[in-house]
């Protein structure tokens, strides 16, 4: 009987030893995110080059400031917006007063007017990065093509450009392939050969020749 005792004291305390070691333990868990690097435009660093030029060949170069933008950039996956400082508009090729004469034109209503619309902006949609970077002889290597909109005098178009993008000690610099586009889509048509009927030295090519450089710095 004793014995019968202790053997059902050992089995009672088996048990009991089985159910608490199999008894799980609940662990939080923390979801897998994707966290997306934010990188701030540094405008002392970022502008827009720009090209416009008459029929007969006679062109103009200036700039555009960016004046400022956030970048999103994670695996290859870009997004963002970029601000357009369209009252900074500057050019570069002349000086004094034909410096001065051909800037205030161009910011009059003519063509951007600036009073207006101050800023312009591109939201950057997509970016697909090519296998093997295109390299132009003695231009900028294409890892990237970009895909946006581009936001003038209130109106919106999509765009796409090639580009050499990197990111380097937390800081994403990017610099565009030139490409062009058409000012009549943003309701620019001064003396646009496809508008108007004037003498050929007096009319200005509709395509305007763009380049972008940035700097922008992790937050």
């Amino acid at each position: 009987m004793k014995q019968n005792k202790l053997f059902l004291a050992i089995l009672i305390g088996a048990i009991i030893t089985i159910f608490s070691n199999c008894n799980p333990q609940l662990v939080p868990t923390n979801p897998t995110t994707t966290t997306i690097d934010a990188f701030v435009i540094d405008p002392t660093s970022s502008f827009i080059e720009w090209e416009g030029s008459k029929i007969n060949g006679n062109a103009h170069q200036g700039t555009v400031p960016l004046a400022n933008g956030i970048i999103q950039y994670k695996n290859e996956q870009l997004s963002g917006v970029l601000n357009l400082d369209m009252a900074g508009l500057e050019n570069k090729d002349l000086d004094g007063d034909m410096k001065a004469s051909l800037e205030s034109h161009l910011k009059s209503p003519d063509f951007f007017d600036v009073e207006k619309y101050p800023t312009g902006s591109f939201k950057i949609l997509s970016a697909e990065k090519l296998e093997e970077p295109i390299r132009p002889a003695g231009g900028v290597p294409t890892t990237h093509y970009i895909n946006g909109e581009l936001t003038l005098k209130g109106i919106t178009k999509n765009i796409q450009f090639g580009a050499a993008l990197d990111v380097v000690n937390n800081t994403l610099a990017a610099a565009t392939t030139p490409f062009t586009i058409n000012r009549t889509d943003w309701g620019i048509t001064y003396a646009s050969p496809t508008i108007v009927n004037q003498v050929k030295d007096k009319l200005i090519s509709d395509e305007i020749k763009i380049k972008i450089q940035l700097v922008a710095r992790q937050k």
